[in-house]
């Protein structure tokens, strides 16, 4: 054994540091082995059950991008709403008119671009006077409104502004827009020109969202028109509406199927 009289003392310092150390790392292990201890003896009773918190967090990351948009579709009779919607919703087109009693319903799921799926509630509502006491009640709790007229009769576009008041008395501050329909049966440029000025000054004035010349027979625009209707809903929250479902058996209305309508009516042009 090496006398320690020949050992230097920066050495004793580190013998003493290493030893120091090593009691340090002893007394570590010990207490994470009385930690261990006191987990297994404790009563766990009382922990979360981490299959039931996945649970409610995927729910709630699909109710996060689930979206239900009632949506009212109004104008005079013979405008096309219903054509415009069948288009929309089902991308198809019947020249036969077939009158819509009280008011028809029609969905569609639209896979929006934040991967959001918006449940489009379409209520195509009957245009006819004598309907209008029965088709009222369908405004409740609407989040959305789109007025339709045909361009080639005037009588349509001047009863724009009073859908338009019914829509703001009945259901403030939603979205609304107008479709100028039929425009594929105006006659020449000047027409198309006089008429889209006339609907500019109209909607102005009746404070429309926007609005849009289109066709349902040819499928112009009423794509791009939903586009912007559905992404004024999406930017504003207090529009979503829960689902509101389909009444099974309405009290006092008649819900009509165009496609099964009781007095079917030939139309002169298209819609």
């Amino acid at each position: 054994m090496p006398s320690t009289e020949n050992t230097p003392p920066g050495g004793q310092r580190i013998r003493n540091r290493s030893k120091k150390s090593k009691q340090s790392q002893r007394k570590f292990a010990r207490q994470v082995l009385a930690s261990l201890d006191n987990l297994e003896n404790a009563n766990c009773n009382n922990l979360p059950d981490f299959a039931d918190l996945k649970a409610k967090t995927e729910k709630s990351t699909v109710e996060k991008q689930k979206r239900v948009f009632k949506i009212l579709v109004v104008g005079n009779s013979k405008c096309g709403k219903t054509s415009i919607i069948q288009r929309y919703a089902n991308d198809v087109f019947n020249s036969d008119y077939n009158i819509t009693i009280g008011a028809d319903y029609t969905k569609k799921v639209v896979d929006w671009y934040d991967g959001t799926s918006c449940r489009l509630q379409l209520w195509d509502i009957a245009g006819q006077d004598r309907f209008a006491n029965l088709t009222r009640p369908y405004y409740r709790n609407a989040c959305a409104a789109v007025v339709v007229c045909d361009v080639t009769r005037q009588l349509t576009l001047e009863a724009v502004r009073a859908w338009k008041q019914e829509i703001d008395d009945k259901l403030d501050g939603i979205p609304c827009v107008l479709l100028a329909n039929k425009c594929d049966m105006l006659k020449g440029v000047s027409e198309a020109i006089e008429t889209g000025a006339r609907i500019e000054n109209m909607c102005s004035e009746n404070k429309f969202s926007k609005w849009f010349i289109c066709s349902a027979k040819k499928d112009e625009n009423i794509n791009d028109a939903m586009d912007f209707l559905l992404q004024n809903l999406m930017n504003t929250a207090s529009t979503v509406k829960p689902d509101l479902g389909v009444p099974q058996k309405p009290t006092g209305i008649l819900l009509g199927n165009p496609g099964q309508s009781d007095t079917p009516f030939q139309k002169s042009g298209c819609c």
